[in-house]
């Protein structure tokens, strides 16, 4: 049994004029101990998916069909009390902007508390040595003074980790990390991923890893999605993905918009050519097809699932394979 299992996901924002859908019969599993990773541009449905399974979707967003298990347990059918039981204790949730996720009026040792007396039932100073124990997984130095201080007086790398402490704090069994590295220099999120990288081998945790950057997933995930346009475009193996000739238009585009450090030739980085799609003008078909140089009219119509393998899927009218029925 996966740890997580979404199935045929749908999830819509609804505005005074029309229903927007974010969200088109996406379906991933998450197994026991593995690192997913879920990439695409801004606007591909990454975050939302995965505020859906956390329940933390806007006030106008629904989630209008679909299954979300967690150990087999629907997400979407217990009640309010036994959910909040689960997250952030068995689930937790990195988020993208630390600074707007930790209220600046309140102190570091607060927030790191606060979770702690939730969900273990321990008293004030129990919960206050366990939140110095937090900041020293974390890695954060003169622990005991720093209980005491504010978010604005860390600096942003420390400010991602004091997130990361929250989110382990209760040993949870799956982690979800959205962009735990935007907005900061290279080295500090090599820091921050090694970091995440080795709390998920100590405590045998699942994570799944949104991001936008393909060499990130590369180095810390087991398997990769790949989304645009609310939907799945590929899933597989890091190797399928990155090493198989078989790939999705989009994932190809991609990789060409990356640099390679470890080629010797001199290569123009190419663009993907015009922009993603809005929720008010998604395409009819494949959601790629306006920015694909392979594009035909069949481009119309969604193309249903191709297997490679039993681990690598693409969906692509030219992606070769075996063709399913599945869509």
């Amino acid at each position: 049994m996966p740890i997580l299992e979404i199935k045929h996901l749908e999830t819509s924002f609804l505005t005074k004029k029309q229903r927007l859908d974010a969200i088109r019969d996406v379906s991933l599993r998450v197994e026991e101990k593995e690192v997913l990773g879920i990439v695409g541009e801004s606007g591909s449905g990454k975050s939302v998916t995965m505020k859906s399974v956390m329940g933390i979707l806007p006030s106008n967003g629904v989630i209008r069909a679909g299954e979300i298990l967690f150990e087999g347990q629907s997400l979407l059918k217990i009640n309010d009390q036994d959910k909040r039981a689960l997250l952030g204790n068995e689930i937790s949730m990195i988020f993208q902007d630390p600074m707007t996720s930790l209220n600046p009026l309140k102190t570091v040792g607060y927030h790191i508390e606060e979770i702690l007396l939730r969900h273990r039932k321990v008293d004030k100073s129990t919960a206050h040595k366990l939140a110095k124990q937090v900041l020293d997984i974390v890695e954060i130095p003169n622990a005991e003074k720093r209980l005491t201080q504010y978010p604005h007086e860390f600096s942003g790398g420390m400010r991602q980790r004091v997130m990361i402490g929250m989110a382990l704090a209760n040993e949870p069994k799956l982690l979800i990390a959205d962009e735990p590295t935007t907005a900061l220099d290279v080295t500090i999120q090599s820091q921050i991923l090694a970091l995440i990288k080795k709390r998920q081998h100590q405590n045998n945790m699942a994570v799944v890893l949104i991001t936008h950057d393909l060499s990130v997933v590369y180095n810390m995930c087991d398997r990769i999605i790949v989304m645009y346009g609310g939907k799945i475009m590929e899933e597989g193996l890091r190797e399928e993905i990155f090493d198989s000739p078989y790939k999705h238009p989009y994932t190809k585009a991609l990789m060409l918009s990356i640099p390679n450090i470890t080629d010797d030739e001199k290569k123009r980085l190419v663009p993907i050519e015009g922009v993603a799609p809005t929720l008010e003008d998604l395409p009819e078909g494949c959601p790629f097809a306006p920015r694909c140089s392979q594009a035909m009219d069949i481009c119309r119509e969604m193309p249903g699932e191709t297997l490679f393998s039993d681990t690598h899927k693409i969906y692509c009218h030219f992606a070769g394979g075996e063709s399913t029925d599945e869509q």
